[in-house]
């Protein structure tokens, strides 16, 4: 598989991330670095082993040594993966995981501050 193939198999999913996260770069490569924070592990690795393959593609003799199943299930499942994603619904996630750090720390000041007033004895 040389270099503009494999450009052309990942250049939909690169798309795709662009769309869904809003992360933009030339190659995989500089994708990865920034996706790697907002993906399960899974997808990193898959991520991470067609960023690879990509860089193998440049090299003949390097080029052989991609392995075409796992490069296909690997864009197959990112791809899936990548459409279920929906910004929108993150970022709700997002405040919602921050709402409720917020309304824990208040519960446990709360009850420190009423501890403190107990053993001192003014409650």
């Amino acid at each position: 598989m040389d270099q503009n193939a494999l450009q052309k198999q990942t250049r939909p999913l690169r798309r795709l991330i662009a769309a869904r996260l809003g992360i933009r770069a030339r190659n995989l490569r500089r994708q990865l670095s920034a996706v790697r924070r907002h993906v399960p592990a899974w997808m990193g690795r898959d991520l991470r082993y067609l960023a690879q393959a990509e860089d193998m593609a440049r090299h003949p003799k390097l080029a052989r040594l991609i392995d075409d199943r796992r490069l296909s299930r690997g864009k197959r499942r990112l791809t899936a993966q990548m459409r279920d994603m929906d910004r929108r619904s993150r970022r709700a996630d997002w405040w919602l995981d921050i709402g409720g750090v917020i309304a824990t720390n208040t519960v446990i000041v709360a009850l420190l501050v009423i501890g403190v007033l107990v053993w001192r004895g003014l409650l």
